[in-house]
């Protein structure tokens, strides 16, 4: 080890320099700080049957998802969509919108909270936990 002001070659264990008596602080390194692992989850819309009538009458689930798992870890109750609505459930309907803010709540209480990623349809809503 050396001096960190005059450059003497100083014993290991040395506090101070023999030569100067500047002060030999050790060099303490820090393990680098360990990054937060998050989990994330995203929902989205499942048929879960579908009921035949003349326009079709689909029964549908919000479903949330962890990333890279294919089974849902929560679920809302099923709604019907009517004649007029093809697919995918619509923002317009307060029975679409409850739904899903039940399924929210619930990943809420389970210490789930909503990520700040703005979704490109409206009710695939993503979250994260620790």
């Amino acid at each position: 080890m050396f001096c960190i002001k005059c450059g003497t070659q100083l014993p290991e264990e040395a506090n101070f320099c023999m030569k100067c008596g500047h002060p030999q602080t050790p060099v303490v390194t820090q393990p680098p700080a360990e990054e937060t692992q998050w989990e994330h989850c995203k929902i989205d819309c499942i048929q879960v049957k579908e009921k035949w009538s003349l326009f079709g009458k689909e029964i549908l689930q919000f479903v949330a998802r962890k990333e890279g798992c294919p089974d849902h870890i929560a679920a809302s109750k099923t709604f019907q969509l009517s004649g007029f609505e093809i697919g995918c459930p619509s923002e317009k309907s307060k029975l679409h919108r409850t739904t899903l803010q039940e399924l929210v709540d619930q990943l809420k209480k389970d210490s789930w909270e909503p990520s700040e990623t703005r979704p490109s349809v409206w009710y695939r809503l993503q979250f994260r936990r620790r």
